[in-house]
């Protein structure tokens, strides 16, 4: 794999890779550093890469790996934090609780197993099929189309709650 193929194939995801690390470690600057060992290894491994491989699940398997040995080696192992998109509203009082529901989509998220919230976060977020994310995450496709349903059935169920009763 030459350099342009190295762009073509594996750069253009660097947005989504950094992206994806950071909703793991939580950290600008270590996921960034994280981003630039993977791709560094990656690099120094250009001639071994298969290119009739899937690359993208590859590389973020890398992330997810390299991410998670960081919060261990750290110890910093907490819940996944959501992106909270930006608040378009023409009313103060609209933003403000389109802001609480965010707030409370993003506690109940981090309220979910581990696996479920990063499933959520390749799919949901990253844009990743199923099978993609089931090769990340090292698991059957129909394990993934559970767990996935497992947990937005879980942020349905929570968030009615906290519409009808307030809590």
């Amino acid at each position: 794999m030459n350099s342009k193929e190295f762009k073509e194939c594996i750069l253009i995801y660097t947005d989504n890779l950094f992206r994806f690390s950071l909703s793991i470690v939580k950290n600008v600057s270590s996921a960034e550093d994280i981003v630039q060992e993977v791709l560094l290894k990656l690099w120094k491994k250009r001639f071994e890469i298969d290119r009739a491989g899937n690359i993208k699940s590859l590389t973020f398997t890398m992330i997810k790996n390299a991410s998670l040995d960081y919060l261990r080696r750290n110890k910093v192992l907490e819940g996944f934090e959501t992106v909270n998109g930006s608040l378009f509203s023409d009313s103060l009082e609209n933003r403000m609780e389109l802001k609480d529901k965010l707030s409370w989509v993003s506690q109940i998220i981090k309220g979910l197993p581990e696996t479920q919230q990063m499933i959520l976060h390749l799919k949901n977020i990253e844009g990743l099929s199923i099978l993609e994310t089931s090769k990340i995450m090292n698991m059957k496709e129909n394990t993934v189309s559970q767990q996935l349903s497992r947990a937005r059935k879980k942020i349905r169920e929570s968030y009615k709650k906290i519409e009808e009763y307030g809590l």
